[in-house]
């Protein structure tokens, strides 16, 4: 198992390596943040001493070794826009991201469960076909759009809810739901899955031929069975909604992680977009990590592969 654990470390460390890599190239090919910080009548040598006061005049090799190492030590440097550590202005949006992640998961599951329970257990019937068109809906429209379709109907033409920034509950409505359709999506084609694999199962029928009702047989066998993989396929999506919230964020005007990451590429803030991109990324490899071992150790098979 150790050996194992070695292994998936490594891997992990050439992806974070990888990684920063890319992300401090795309972070450049924006163009020079000089140009918006600087009006379009300053002199030469106002660009020449803006570019070496931020040190963009160094080499990019020498400009990557001090972004990876100063990195490894926790310090991203400091946001060129805001003046601040990038580190503190992420700190500070992440609560905003989160608890639009948690009600994006509470519509997620709160409605994908039972339409993926109601389609499997009645298979072939209308039912299950307006859950699967849900989920079709759910995978194929992208999220931006849905989001704006949402705001014209029930902010613009009806007056319902808010159009956008951040507030009282009704605020996380619109931007939550849109966050929310691609693991509802999900979630409702996995445990439809799911539910028809077990119903056929052996000791369901065996159940069954003792007389247990097939309600029963539902909800104490079946549905126990059925929702493992969704477990496994929430821990997923609650990474992907902090680190995929960009969208959303932007189109709803929500301060969270997503949208300072779109305000660092506008102003092509460098630290900024790097610190983001990384740290959101980093969650999503070391829980990646964190459930590869959790897996080794539920399944000796997958540990000795």
């Amino acid at each position: 198992m150790k050996r194992y654990i070695f292994r998936r470390f490594i891997q992990t460390l050439i992806s974070l390596l990888i990684l920063a890599t890319v992300i401090f190239v795309l972070a450049r090919v924006s163009g020079n943040p000089v140009d918006l910080m600087l009006p379009q009548y300053a002199s030469e040598e106002d660009r020449e001493h803006m570019i070496k006061q931020l040190g963009l005049d160094r080499p990019y090799h020498i400009q990557f070794y001090e972004f990876i190492t100063s990195a490894l030590r926790g310090d991203m440097g400091n946001s060129i826009r805001f003046g601040r550590p990038t580190t503190e202005l992420f700190m500070e949006r992440l609560p905003n991201t989160l608890r639009l992640s948690g009600v994006a998961l509470l519509f997620a599951f709160g409605i994908g469960i039972p339409l993926g329970i109601l389609a499997g257990s009645k298979r072939g019937t209308q039912a299950d076909s307006f859950a699967r068109g849900v989920a079709v809906i759910g995978i194929a429209a992208p999220s931006f759009w849905v989001g704006l379709v949402l705001m014209n109907i029930f902010a613009v033409h009806l007056g319902l809810l808010p159009a956008a920034r951040m507030g009282g509950i009704e605020h996380y409505i619109l931007p939550g739901f849109s966050l929310s359709l691609f693991a509802l999506a999900g979630t409702t084609r996995l445990l439809r899955s799911s539910v028809i694999e077990n119903l056929d199962s052996e000791y369901v029928k065996f159940a069954r031929t003792k007389g247990v009702s097939a309600r029963m047989v539902l909800w104490k066998h079946v549905l126990k069975n059925s929702l493992i993989p969704v477990v496994t396929f929430a821990g997923m999506q609650i990474t992907g909604m902090v680190s995929g919230s960009v969208v959303i964020e932007t189109v709803f005007a929500w301060p969270g992680v997503g949208r300072l990451a779109y305000e660092g590429l506008v102003n092509r803030d460098y630290p900024l977009v790097q610190s983001v991109i990384l740290i959101k990324a980093s969650m999503v490899i070391v829980a990646n990590f964190v459930v590869d071992i959790l897996y080794g150790y539920i399944d000796p098979r997958i540990r000795y592969d």
